[in-house]
């Protein structure tokens, strides 16, 4: 079957990609910090952003409680996209901090966008 080995290779992919991005964040914590503060996230929410970010790629990646932990990804990135257009439909383009130092430009469509593509991977993994 196709379905399996895409939905490992998907799994390995947005795994990845979380857990890069927590490990980001927590190596740029007070970047982290204000970035999730001017976007509107309050303290304590972005403060496990980071570790939820972490354990949810490996969980993923070792494909362990599939397809619920997949699930539980693409339902994470959702709230992230909703932060992220909520801020731009108010026209204000905090930088993003969506991967530390690496991710400091503002806000924008392209964030969007990239989201929907993390999205339908996560679906894939879920799925596959």
């Amino acid at each position: 079957m196709l379905a399996e080995p895409i939905g490992i290779i998907a799994g390995t992919i947005i795994g990845v990609i979380f857990v890069a991005a927590g490990v980001s964040k927590l190596s740029a914590v007070e970047q982290w910090r204000a970035s999730a503060r001017d976007m509107g996230v309050a303290t304590w929410v972005g403060g496990l952003v980071p570790w939820v970010e972490i354990v949810l790629g490996g969980v993923v990646i070792a494909r362990i409680a599939l397809p619920w932990s997949a699930w539980a990804v693409v339902a994470v990135l959702i709230g992230f996209t909703v932060v992220i257009l909520r801020q731009l439909l108010r026209g204000y383009r905090p930088g993003c901090g969506c991967f530390g130092q690496r991710s400091a430009t503002p806000l924008g469509a392209r964030h969007v966008m990239r989201n929907a593509i993390f999205i339908v991977i996560g679906v894939l993994a879920a799925v596959g």
